[in-house]
């Protein structure tokens, strides 16, 4: 008896994680800079296998757009689902092209982080010490950074284009990406990340990402203080 409960549990937190058909209730315009629209969602592929893109060029475009940057943040290394979806994604990109626009599309996978600075409450030096060098121990870290670097220089060297991130779910691993991206590019607030990660599939982040945000919560911290203690000296 024990064990068939535990298959049924499996099967059903199985299927919670695998990839769902794109959902357009979970984009968002994450940024409208310059020409370019900044957009956040999950697998842009329908459930009957088509692309998405000509919803997001319709939703999101102007008569001006010209190219749709897709950066996916799936991990074809460490997940077998991921590399099949990057797989699928990619081969429809191109034998799907559109005369309305070009498209472009980039990898840049998003790891965990386990170590959470919530571990560190009652010492509050070591965790700076570790916010402080964060992007040399937590290769989770250091990655989603670069790939907000990346997205950032995409919207600032192009013109006319929405550069659509995604994950699989569009909740996890793009909204740590977009979290720190808003904490970078455009002087958002914690809670105001928290709560647009919380609409899109109204539940909190996994723990080993929300860790992710946790830490450039830190950095961000740190980088108040060394200036407040320069200011003092």
């Amino acid at each position: 008896m024990r064990t068939v409960v535990f298959l049924v549990f499996l099967a059903s937190f199985m299927g919670a994680v695998c990839a769902d058909p794109f959902d357009p209730t979970r984009t968002r315009l994450v940024q409208d800079w310059n020409t370019n629209r900044l957009i956040r969602g999950n697998l842009p592929i329908w459930k009957d296998g088509q692309l998405a893109l000509p919803w997001l060029y319709k939703r999101y475009g102007t008569n001006q757009t010209k190219a749709i940057i897709v950066v996916s943040l799936l991990d074809p290394k460490n997940r077998e689902e991921d590399r099949i979806d990057i797989q699928h994604e990619h081969q429809l990109i191109q034998e799907e092209p559109s005369p309305l626009y070009a498209v472009e599309f980039y990898n840049k996978p998003v790891y965990p982080e386990d170590v959470s600075p919530r571990q560190f409450v009652d010492n509050a030096r070591e965790r700076r010490v570790l916010g402080k060098y964060v992007k040399d121990w937590s290769r989770g870290f250091r990655l989603m950074r670069e790939t907000v670097a990346f997205v950032r220089d995409l919207m600032e060297k192009r013109a006319h284009t929405v550069l659509f991130v995604h994950c699989e779910q569009g909740t996890d691993r793009t909204g740590v990406v977009m979290g720190s991206y808003l904490f970078h590019y455009t002087g958002a607030q914690w809670y105001p990340i928290q709560r647009a990660n919380f609409h899109i599939q109204n539940r909190q982040l996994l723990p080993q990402y929300q860790t992710l945000l946790d830490w450039e919560a830190v950095c961000q911290e740190i980088h108040h203080t060394v200036k407040e203690e320069r200011n003092i000296e």
